[in-house]
Formats: structure tokens, sequence, C-alpha cells
């Protein structure tokens, strides 16, 4: 009888061991995995942001320069949005004046005057830096998490804001 109760508690003693062992190294992988997904997002945002900021700032060159306005509305609109077209955003970039009114818009050639200043992005560079890149906090208006960009110009009274720029899964 005791060794038969000694065999089962050895018994036991190894089959909890085992388990407690998967145990560890299981929670050692889900955590390196965590690990893993966590930065591969952190580098997807950090990516995706600064393609964003890049293409604010082509836009903000080419909207500076002297000859756009000598040029047909067409190829205004097509080098104004041409690297905005990398972006992964469907809803488009926005150029606003200073009062918030949308003066072009890259997904049509004729911009419809929406006021827009009420945004986040446009109040933040209305009362913040000039120049500085904004990015919105993360909202839920459509099935998916969306973030906007807006980076301002400092040495006009233009004001460039992208609208809900970039598309962030939950």
């Amino acid at each position: 009888m005791t060794f038969a109760s000694l065999s089962i508690m050895a018994i036991l003693s190894i089959v909890g061991f085992f388990i407690h062992h998967d145990y560890i190294d299981d929670k050692k992988q889900a955590t390196r995995s965590a690990s893993n997904i966590v930065q591969l997002v952190d580098r997807n945002i950090s990516e995706v942001m600064r393609l964003y900021d890049d293409v604010l700032n082509g836009m903000i060159k080419t909207w500076q320069s002297a000859p756009l306005n000598s040029l047909p509305e067409d190829i205004q609109h097509q080098l104004l949005f041409s690297r905005a077209q990398d972006a992964p955003s469907d809803d488009g970039f926005f150029i606003l004046n200073a009062h918030g009114v949308v003066v072009a818009d890259s997904r049509t050639a004729i911009a419809s005057p929406a006021d827009l200043s009420d945004q986040a992005y446009f109040t933040a560079h209305r009362h913040g830096s000039r120049d500085a890149l904004f990015i919105s906090p993360p909202s839920r208006p459509a099935p998916m998490w969306m973030t906007g960009t807006s980076r301002s110009v400092a040495v006009s009274v233009r004001l460039m804001a992208p609208f809900w720029g970039s598309g962030l899964h939950k």
C-alpha cells in the first residue's frame, strides 16, 4: 500500500513538473510573440506617420512655389497631390486656408469649400506651434480606428491639413 501511494505521488509529481514547465515555456513564448507584434505595429505606425509627413512637406513645398499659380488648375492639382497617391489613405488630403476652408482636395480637382475650422487638427495649429506635425487622437468614425496628421505653413497664412490621413485597424 505504501509503495503504491509513493508510486502515485511520484507520477503526479513528474506530471506536475512537466505541466508547470510547459506552462512557463508557453508563457515565455506568448510574451515574445506579443513583443514582436507590438514592435511590428510600432514600426508600421512610425513608417506611415513618416510617409504622411513626407507627403505633407512635399505639398507645402509645392504650394509655396511661385510658378505654381501660373500653371493650369489640373496641373496644379497633379503637382500638389502627386505624393499623396503613395499614402495608404482613401480619405484624401486637404489644403485649408487660414480660416479653415478647404481650398484643395486630393480626391477631386475641384474642392468643395467645406468649413473645417472646428476640427482638432485645425484648432491645434491655430493655437499651437505653426510648423509642428500634429497627430490627432484615434477615433472610430467607421468600422476601423482612424487618426489624422496635419502640418501648418509657418511663412504663409495658408494652413495645410489632411483629413483623417491614416487608417489604423483596431
